[in-house]
């Protein structure tokens, strides 16, 4: 007995301690409101006193050969020259660590990679706590957040796992099997006795259930809900999270190091992140906010900055005289051509034909020469009188146009002045002629639109064969005793009697009938401003054709390196042609060709040497043989 009041004792010794140092901390922290620490990826003392970084020197056979631009051999390797000139090798010195907050950062394949170091102070942790860092990118007015961290106290990690275990016995207690809320030995005794078989199933089960094992049974699933919540004060990350470690009150200190994929979006040029979040206890109390980090900026760099602003030309012939036409089903009465308005779907037709011709008539490009209506009709009945129906529509329709042009003529008579001079025609620009024409029975269409079905004649060989007999009166015969004809004669036939009207234009102020011009090439433009946007799919679609430096910089951008490469060596020598060579053979892994390559380009323009600093290809290279 009086062992077990000392170890309660010291554990309530060991909890008031634990207590009192996680409100001292509490303070403190409240106090001086510290927040994390982000900085570049590698500019921060990842290392802190006491631990042991590997120092080792390795050599490697780092030398290399390679051709300068004046045709000299010159040897690249990991060395420095004294002051006799001799070559000695140098050992590789621990760099001095420099914070900034900035960083040019370089698009790859439609990527950039942000790399990021998170230091969390050793006053921001405790075993009862769990700390919530949220990462946020900033684009433009956009924010982007990344995956969570969690550093999670050792305790407030027991007592979740505690809850869980809670939760779980509770669940066990609820019963799933029903035979055992049922007295089922004395229920099977009953049923066995067959003069109560009148009475149901239902009402046996229900004299012989456990009532009170039931009630407290829906008790507890009524329930769960409630013992979750109580229980269960926070969740096991699943989703979401990029890392949830588990700290002890020993741990001096958390450092992080953070790297995020983001694809490169339209005219992304420039990225904040910044860094927020706050400390809770197992209770979900929030005992402090994390005020945000001070921003890091990433600068990014891509080929699209390369660009050159090209116009490329296509030549195009202007023709001074144009055609249109169109059809339309203007239906008559059988035997009649008067146009009727009303009739059938004559006042769809007819309203699209007027309103095609008022928009040619004003149209500020073109003027209408002549409108040319040809009427026909279907191979039925007499041919004579087909020929004068034809004719009779095909004048009458004519008769209808020119009515309603005189109406437009006179609506806006006072509207249409001060025509171009330079054409002959202009001041007489709304007058035109309309010509009536007309096919007796359209055969020749007949023939065509047979040929071209494939879903309702069967026996098209016979009717072409039938079509093409001379005698138009032995071929009407032939026709009517073929078992298709009524296909035809509901299928094809009325097509036949359309009205065609041929538009007749020319060019407003042209005199020559063609014109040799030049106008800029829309597509190459469009491709050359979807680079400069890096939306680089649209940009090698359009510009890949064209074969020139903005098609390798296309290429390049989403690493079709031997595209890119083929185009190159096609063009002619300049420094940024030389340039991309040298990025193509650097990530194809030919060093020599890469750096003899940038030797060029640099010599030529020595600006690139800065430009080189932002494209990795070249970086590397640059560090490794001192360039």
């Amino acid at each position: 007995m009086r062992r077990l009041m000392v170890i309660l004792l010291t554990m309530s010794l060991f909890a008031a301690t634990s207590s009192c140092s996680a409100t001292f901390k509490l303070k403190r922290l409240r106090k001086e409101n510290p927040t994390t620490i982000v900085n570049l990826a590698g500019t921060s003392p990842l290392h802190s006193e006491g631990e042991v970084c590997d120092t080792t020197h390795t050599e490697s056979s780092d030398t290399l050969t390679v051709i300068d631009p004046q045709g000299n051999r010159v040897f690249f390797m990991k060395a420095t020259v004294d002051s006799t000139g001799t070559l000695i090798a140098s050992e590789e010195l621990q760099p001095a660590i420099v914070t900034a907050k900035f960083r040019n950062v370089p698009e790859r394949n439609g990527m950039v990679s942000l790399d990021f170091d998170l230091e969390i102070p050793d006053i921001m942790l405790d075993n009862n706590w769990q700390i919530r860092l949220s990462p946020i990118l900033i684009i433009g007015e956009d924010t982007t957040s990344l995956e969570k961290i969690l550093i999670t106290g050792e305790e407030y990690r027991k007592d979740l796992l505690e809850g869980y275990s809670k939760y779980n016995r509770y669940l066990n207690r609820i019963i799933t099997d029903s035979s055992k809320l049922i007295y089922t030995g004395l229920m099977e005794t009953f049923l066995s006795r067959k003069e109560y078989y009148s009475i149901s199933h239902d009402k046996v089960r229900e004299y012989y259930s456990k009532k009170g094992a039931i009630y407290w049974n829906n008790y507890l699933i009524k329930n769960k809900e409630k013992k979750y919540r109580e229980y269960v004060k926070d969740t096991l990350a699943t989703c979401g999270i990029r890392l949830d470690s588990v700290i002890s009150n020993d741990k001096k200190g958390i450092k992080y190091c953070y790297s995020q994929g983001l694809k490169a979006r339209r005219n992304l040029k420039r990225v904040d992140l910044i860094v927020f979040g706050e400390i809770v206890d197992f209770n979900q109390n929030l005992l402090f906010s994390i005020p945000p980090s001070s921003p890091i900026t990433y600068y990014i760099s891509s080929f699209s900055s390369m660009t050159e602003e090209i116009e490329k030309y296509l030549t195009k012939v202007i023709e001074r005289k144009a055609f249109l036409n169109t059809s339309s089903l203007i239906e008559f009465r059988k035997g009649k051509y008067d146009v009727e308005y009303g009739f059938g779907n004559n006042h769809y037709e007819l309203e699209r034909i007027k309103g095609l011709l008022e928009e040619l008539m004003f149209d500020s490009e073109y003027n209408i020469d002549s409108i040319t209506v040809t009427a026909s009709s279907s191979p039925e009945g007499n041919y004579a009188r087909n020929k004068e129906l034809s004719r009779r529509r095909g004048e009458e329709i004519t008769k209808y146009l020119e009515i309603y042009s005189d109406s437009l003529r006179a609506q806006n008579q006072g509207v249409i002045i001060n025509l171009d001079e330079m054409d002959e025609y202009e001041n007489d620009f709304i007058h035109f002629k309309l010509s009536p024409r007309y096919i007796a029975e359209n055969w020749k269409e007949l023939e065509s639109m047979i040929r071209r079905d494939t879903l309702i004649l069967k026996d098209k060989e016979t009717l072409l064969g039938i079509c093409s007999i001379k005698d138009i009166s032995e071929r009407k015969e032939r026709l009517k005793r073929h078992k298709e004809y009524k296909k035809l004669l509901v299928n094809f036939y009325p097509e036949l009697r359309r009205v065609v009207f041929d538009f007749h234009l020319h060019k407003k102020g042209m005199v020559k009938d063609t014109i040799h011009t030049t106008v800029i090439d829309t597509t190459y433009m469009r491709g050359l401003k979807a680079l400069k946007e890096r939306d680089y799919e649209t940009a090698v679609v359009l510009l890949g054709p064209y074969g020139d430096i903005n098609s390798a910089l296309a290429f390049i951008s989403l690493d079709y390196n031997a595209s890119a490469l083929k185009v190159l060596e096609r063009l002619p020598e300049s420094p940024k042609r030389d340039y991309l060579l040298c990025i193509i053979y650097s990530r194809m892994g030919d060093e020599k060709s890469s750096i003899e390559y940038y030797l060029k380009a640099k010599e030529m323009d020595p600006s690139l040497r800065f430009r080189a600093n932002l494209d990795p290809e070249i970086g590397k290279l640059i560090n490794k043989y001192g360039l």
